[in-house]
């Protein structure tokens, strides 16, 4: 790892890294040796800390001749970093910008997959066995509410519309009789009691009560039974063919108002506390990367997988354009309050130096802080600081590697070390 750093180091501009250097590192006689305490620090009065010569900072203090310290960090504390002239950081690219004071978005990041909405999906089946006259959807095609998608024929739906047209023309009769006094009131009662029986049951076949009048015994087409869409969608699943013999509850079409969409994501069970119905989630798909749908937890199981260790979440998503299609993959973000006061900076003004995250704060035009930090909420290319920052600081946040190489090059033994 060591030959590694100084390779990166090398890999900077010569006038650059030179720049960089600190004196100390740079005077003959000290590259591999490095300078005791004795050499380094200045005479300092009780009570007050010593100062590093070299670097004109407390020496405790300095990442260059105390490099052991840069472990020791607490977020918010630092190790200071004394460059070789005010132009040093110029010279090698350094980009300094403030910290900013802004709402941290957090949220957890999860799998899901998008699935037909359960309350808008339907499967039309025959409800008794007979043969399909004509189909009148095809796959993927559009139909409205109660429109015809196929039409079934069946000596039991004959029989029953033979029987309703007969117990019609019988309640016809009977008030005649009825009219003439020569039929009895329960004659009629039960003429019209048999009479709505057997359109009951043609009802419930699918018969609206308009095509239960136009009935008659003429007709073969009087008694199809039309197979209706039970609300607007599209035809997503199809197995009727024209002229089948069919069973009495065979699928023959699925229909889908895709208008919505679910998206079943996988959550934690160690972050599973943290979610609500009605929160917002955002999902993206590789295969839409342009695309950020929009939705809402509407339902959280109540048990997690042995296995996985993850509990399913319904979210319902707006699908107007209906770009989601079933059982595609999705990222989800299910967004949770964040913190208003949020410290914010970019991702790249993070720095990893020994296992510790840091970041660079300028104290002087050739001063920085090597600022230990805890880090909270990644989003949209930031991250917030829980700790180790205040808003409004002057932090490295971008070309910040040249200072980190500073750091790296005194763990190698490069600058000012004690005995």
């Amino acid at each position: 790892m060591k030959i590694t750093h100084f390779n990166k180091l090398a890999a900077l501009p010569l006038a650059a890294a030179l720049a960089l250097l600190p004196a100390c590192s740079r005077e003959s006689g000290h590259e591999a040796e490095g300078h005791a305490d004795h050499d380094c620090a200045g005479e300092a009065k009780p009570g007050e800390k010593k100062i590093c010569k070299e670097h004109d900072v407390p020496l405790d203090e300095c990442g260059i001749c105390k490099p052991e310290g840069l472990a020791k960090l607490k977020p918010g504390e630092s190790s200071k970093l004394r460059l070789a002239s005010p132009e040093s950081a110029t010279l090698a690219g350094v980009q300094v910008a403030q910290s900013e004071s802004g709402t941290a978005k957090d949220a957890i990041e999860c799998y899901a997959e998008i699935a037909f909405d359960q309350n808008k999906l339907a499967r039309i089946v025959a409800p008794v066995s007979g043969i399909l006259e004509s189909v009148e959807a095809d796959l993927g095609g559009k139909v409205e509410e109660k429109q015809s998608v196929a039409r079934l024929w069946s000596a039991n739906i004959a029989e029953a519309a033979s029987k309703a047209v007969l117990t019609r023309q019988t309640v016809e009769r009977e008030r005649k009789l009825r009219a003439q006094k020569v039929s009895s009131e329960k004659d009629l009662q039960e003429a019209e009691a048999a009479s709505q029986a057997a359109n009951q049951q043609l009802q419930t076949l699918g018969f609206s009560p308009e095509q239960i009048a136009a009935m008659d015994n003429r007709t073969r087409e009087s008694v199809l039974l039309p197979l209706r869409a039970p609300f607007a969608g599209e035809i997503v699943e199809r197995s009727a063919v024209r002229g089948a013999m069919v069973e009495a509850g065979k699928p023959l079409f699925t229909v889908a108002d895709c208008s919505t969409m679910w998206a079943f994501a996988s959550v934690p069970e160690s972050a599973l506390l943290r979610v609500r119905i009605g929160q917002v989630v955002e999902l993206r798909l590789e295969a839409l990367p342009e695309h950020v749908f929009t939705g809402k937890v509407t339902w959280i199981a109540a048990e997690v997988d042995d296995r996985t260790r993850m509990a399913r979440v319904r979210v319902e998503v707006l699908n107007p354009d209906r770009l989601l299609k079933a059982n595609l993959f999705a990222k989800a973000r299910i967004l949770l309050p964040g913190n208003p006061n949020a410290v914010l900076v970019p991702d790249s003004a993070i720095q990893r130096v020994e296992g510790k995250l840091l970041v660079f704060v300028q104290k002087g035009a050739d001063l920085f802080d090597a600022r230990a930090v805890r880090l909270g909420a990644r989003f949209d290319g930031k991250v917030e600081l829980v700790e180790g920052l205040k808003a409004g600081e002057s932090v490295v946040t971008a070309h910040g590697y040249p200072l980190k190489s500073q750091l790296l090059i005194s763990h190698l033994g490069a600058g000012c070390a004690d005995d």
